[in-house]
């Protein structure tokens, strides 16, 4: 449900999306009973709070379940550059990772750059890894590449560990991207 924020006393008001849809609904804040009409809301105090940010640069399957999903759930839902994560859910940041985009960028130093970044400016935050080693591992061998299921499982594993231990950051693994979308 969206969320009106006070920036008089910081309070939160959690608002039906039918009220605000209301020509005549005018909100109050519950703790300092200051009323505003809806033409005011961004310029007077009270400011429209997403229930989830996504970045604009994500595109893909996995960027149009969360959408279906989270409009299916009747989340508020923005689109906007993040420097940091791919979504945001308050103030918990999500980055999500394919398994060859989570070697890759871990190869190339970038998941481990993002990775601090993310521990310096969220409390919370996770890092959604989706995907099927045995489809990654068919993948590499028909680009030429010699990965066993072994050797990617425990790369994986290894990959996972290290960021759970340098950054107590919390990993979620889903074998598909529509358990990932749920996750979100």
């Amino acid at each position: 449900m969206p969320r009106l924020k006070c920036h008089l006393c910081d309070n939160f008001l959690t608002v039906r999306p039918s009220v605000l849809e209301n020509e005549n609904y005018i909100p109050k804040c519950h703790y300092c009973r200051i009323s505003l009409p809806p033409e005011n809301w961004r310029c007077r105090g009270i400011v429209m709070k997403p229930d989830l940010i996504i970045d604009s640069n994500e595109r893909g399957p996995l960027c149009e379940s969360i959408l279906r999903k989270a409009q299916k759930s009747g989340l508020s839902i923005a689109r906007q550059a993040l420097v940091v994560g791919d979504y945001l859910l308050g103030a918990a940041c999500v980055e999500a990772k394919s398994i060859s985009d989570l070697f890759q960028s871990s190869h190339s130093g970038h998941l481990w750059r993002q990775l601090e970044n993310m521990d310096a400016n969220y409390e919370r935050f996770f890092l959604l890894v989706h995907g099927s080693v045995a489809k990654h591992v068919a993948l590499a061998k028909n680009n030429g590449k010699r990965l066993t299921h072994t050797r990617v499982q425990s790369e994986l594993t290894g990959t996972i560990a290290r960021i759970m231990a340098d950054f107590d950051c919390q990993v979620f693994y889903t074998p598909n991207v529509s358990e990932a979308a749920l996750f979100v």
